[in-house]
């Protein structure tokens, strides 16, 4: 100040007073021409601040909160919307992955929806039910996702609730309700009408014919030639008996009419079994049941002398028990050797019997079938 003071009483100093006078006017005016913005400063603002109705954020920038973008418009319209990828995740019951979430179905309680009506969508007594004009019924396929199906575009949700479960148990549907079944060790699933139970299996029995030396079919094995009498004749005496189940054969000379009839026993276990054979003139006539037992042959009067007949066994083989159809008899083998095509057509439901067409002497012969 002393300086300045000095300045202006000084000689002259009036002269520089007014060069001073003019810088300073300089000065403000280089002040005055600089844009206000310089000084300006937004401090404290936020979404409810309001500069003319908008946020304070200067054109050209944006307003941003640790670096995320807020909004650079009105966010209207899908276009402006910045939309992102679910990351996947898993938080146990519920996971994220590729962009579709899923709850676990243990967490769910399935038997127990709340009764809701969101607008669209309800529940209703545990069915789920999409109203028609959000989606028509055609459009939504009927499907069946074990605990929840789709029927005529409603959804239904099972009550699958299984308590005391264990390993061989099933569950079946009655009409109404899935129904758990316990399993039962040993027996099978049989199905009826609407339900289904543990039965116990029945084992069809089978059975082997085993023939051993086998004797070859021969006229006059039974009984020696029967000469004509003219009368009735009852013979019980001088009978070898078939080696096993074998039909009876009737031989007889030229000029031979009549029947001769034979009584016993059969390969199935019947007593007093008859099988009335009619005599073919000068030929042989076979028997339809097989006997392992003959206790009589009865020669009609119609045989005269000199014509006779001899009794013998064929070719048929009995079986022990009966049989309801061809098909029974499932395997034949002779002297060890399969032969399962010579059973179609050759066996006989009725009298039980497997026609072997020729048995050859000592033959073995093996049959399997159940009844």
């Amino acid at each position: 100040m002393r300086k300045l003071n000095k300045i202006l009483t000084t000689k002259g100093g009036e002269k520089k007073m007014k060069k001073l006078t003019i810088f300073l006017m300089v000065i403000s005016l280089i002040f005055l021409s600089v844009s206000p913005s310089i000084f300006a400063a937004y401090a404290n603002v936020g979404p409810t601040t309001n500069f003319d109705g908008d946020v304070g954020v200067p054109t050209g920038c944006v307003y941003k909160i640790n670096d995320v973008l807020l909004s650079i418009d009105d966010i209207t319209t899908e276009d402006l919307i910045i939309k992102a990828d679910f990351k996947d995740e898993d938080w146990g019951d519920m996971s994220v992955a590729t962009n579709v979430v899923t709850i676990d179905e243990d967490v769910i309680d399935k038997a127990n929806f709340k009764d809701e009506d969101w607008g669209d969508l309800s529940v209703s007594t545990n069915s789920v039910t999409l109203d028609n004009d959000v989606v028509g019924t055609a459009e939504l396929a009927d499907e069946d996702w074990g605990d929840v199906n789709i029927t005529g575009g409603v959804a239904q949700v099972q009550d699958l609730t299984i308590t005391s479960e264990a390993a061989g148990d099933i569950i079946y549907f009655d009409g109404s309700n899935w129904i758990h079944l316990a399993k039962d060790e040993g027996k099978y699933l049989q199905s009826g009408a609407a339900a289904v139970a543990w039965a116990t299996p029945t084992m069809s029995a089978n059975f082997v014919l085993h023939c051993m030396d086998m004797d070859a079919a021969d006229v006059d094995y039974v009984h020696a030639a029967i000469v004509g009498t003219g009368a009735s004749q009852d013979i019980s005496t001088d009978i070898t008996n078939p080696d096993y189940g074998r039909n009876i054969t009737v031989t007889s000379t030229a000029g031979s009419v009549g029947v001769v009839t034979i009584t016993g026993t059969t390969a199935d276990g019947t007593t007093s079994a008859t099988d009335a054979i009619t005599i073919v003139d000068g030929g042989t006539a076979q028997g339809v049941k097989a006997y392992v037992y003959v206790s009589n042959i009865n020669v009609s009067d119609a045989l005269i002398s000199p014509e006779e007949v001899t009794i013998g066994i064929g070719d048929l083989i009995g079986l022990q028990n009966a049989i309801s159809a061809e098909s029974d008899i499932y395997m034949k083998t002779v002297d060890g050797i399969e032969e399962y095509g010579e059973i179609s057509g050759n066996a006989n439901v009725t009298y039980n019997t497997l026609n072997c067409s020729t048995v050859e002497q000592n033959e073995d012969l093996t049959v399997l079938y159940h009844p």
